[in-house]
């Protein structure tokens, strides 16, 4: 698989961006979130746009500090 194309300097990304290497860690800390504020699995799947076994996942990654 080739390398992503490098974007032109002129071109930023905003405050909220995550980059690719980082979201895994980053959606595992949004589930933990929003599964402390009391959000279902099934919520939570529709929060995050992903399956209830990758809530699981997510969850347990947040747990062992992913």
């Amino acid at each position: 698989m080739s390398q992503p194309a490098e974007l032109p300097a002129e071109w930023t990304t905003g405050e909220d961006y995550v980059a690719p290497e980082d979201r895994p860690a980053e959606w595992a800390r949004m589930a933990a979130a929003l599964a402390a504020s009391g959000y279902s699995e099934d919520q939570l799947a529709q929060a995050l746009a992903v399956d209830e076994q990758t809530v699981e996942r997510l969850i347990q990654a947040a747990g062992e500090g992913a």
